[in-house]
């Protein structure tokens, strides 16, 4: 009857101590049974199997040489109905410490922004995105009122109406919509994300006629025809 291992619960990484994954002493046969055996001591048959012996037999120089080594324990000398009663495994002291670092801190908001940018977290750089993009926007809105353009188109360019149309997004509602989206990605933590309302394209008719089009009149302010 097999003598099994001493039952352990399997943990999804296996740790190996560098001198014994690196000492030259030891036989490559013999290192490669003990990470196997690291991994899982719990059959010593399917052991023999991952490390390609053919039988449990043919570990039983290996054993000896990893016992040798303070590595494994083997009671007596082992054949195929033995296993070796303990395997050594590396201390908790030797096991890698968890890479810590010194977090810093977003410059706009406090928060922690080693995930994003270092000095800027993600919410912040959205925000910064979006309100540049709306400065740059409401500029060239504002620039095309002052040259007198009465046309605009909207959002998807398929329908054509007077410049101050109702139905059109003014600068005051574009820039109320994204304070609300700013104040939900600070709540939120960026989602959805923070975006910026555009505002109409604003055209002269010398423009609309040098593209003509299939646009659709707006039936509420009813803008001249062409």
């Amino acid at each position: 009857m097999r003598t099994p291992l001493i039952p352990r619960r399997l943990l999804p990484v296996v740790q190996v101590e560098r001198d014994v994954l690196l000492n030259g002493e030891l036989t490559p046969a013999a290192r490669l049974l003990y990470v196997t055996l690291l991994a899982d001591d719990s059959d010593l048959h399917t052991a023999a199997r991952l490390a390609g012996f053919t039988a449990t037999a043919d570990m039983a120089p290996y054993l000896v040489e990893l016992a040798e080594a303070g590595l494994v324990n083997i009671p007596e000398p082992p054949t195929d109905d033995t296993a070796p009663a303990s395997v050594r495994r590396p201390e908790p002291d030797t096991a890698a410490e968890p890479a810590t670092h010194d977090c810093v801190s977003c410059r706009d908001c406090g928060a922690c922004s080693c995930d994003y940018l270092k000095g800027q977290c993600r919410v912040c750089s959205e925000i910064q995105r979006a309100r540049r993009t709306a400065e740059e926007d409401i500029a060239r809105w504002r620039f095309q009122v002052e040259e007198g353009r009465p046309y605009a188109t909207g959002k998807n360019g398929n329908r054509l109406h007077r410049w101050n149309c109702q139905t059109l997004p003014t600068v005051e509602q574009s820039l109320e919509l994204l304070e609300r989206e700013i104040e939900a990605a600070r709540r939120n933590g960026y989602t959805p994300g923070v975006f910026w309302q555009r505002l109409p394209q604003l055209h002269t008719a010398e423009e609309l006629r040098k593209r003509p089009s299939r646009r659709r009149h707006c039936a509420l302010c009813g803008p001249d025809p062409l």
